[in-house]
């Protein structure tokens, strides 16, 4: 799984462009994937499509509907239009919601 994410972050355009910062991105990321879900920070936003966003709450995925809002780096900021349920992560699903949060962090950074 973390080849994956290794696999999927060196396609973005930032990393293409700037191995400096392309090696610092896949050194955090493989930080963060062999810290394991459990020390993943709450708040994390693991999936989004379109205005429908899934953050990490503990042991449960909490799915919302958003309305004005953005992701940057992971971190949701705007306001929840509704809470629309929850997912209870298992363990045979950490790693891969996991791998979902990494990829999700950085393809939210904003361009400076």
């Amino acid at each position: 799984m973390l080849n994956k994410i290794i696999s999927t972050l060196q396609n973005l355009q930032q990393v293409k462009f700037n191995k400096i910062y392309g090696d610092s991105i896949i050194a955090e990321a493989t930080k963060m994937f062999n810290d394991g879900w459990d020390k993943l920070e709450d708040g994390i936003v693991v999936l989004t499509k379109g205005n429908l966003v899934a953050v990490k709450k503990g042991n449960l995925i909490v799915k919302n509907e958003m309305k004005d809002f953005n992701i940057n780096m992971g971190k949701l900021n705007g306001n929840i239009a509704k809470e629309t349920g929850t997912i209870e992560v298992t363990e045979d699903k950490k790693e891969a919601y996991l791998a979902q949060a990494i990829i999700t962090k950085y393809y939210t950074i904003k361009s400076i």
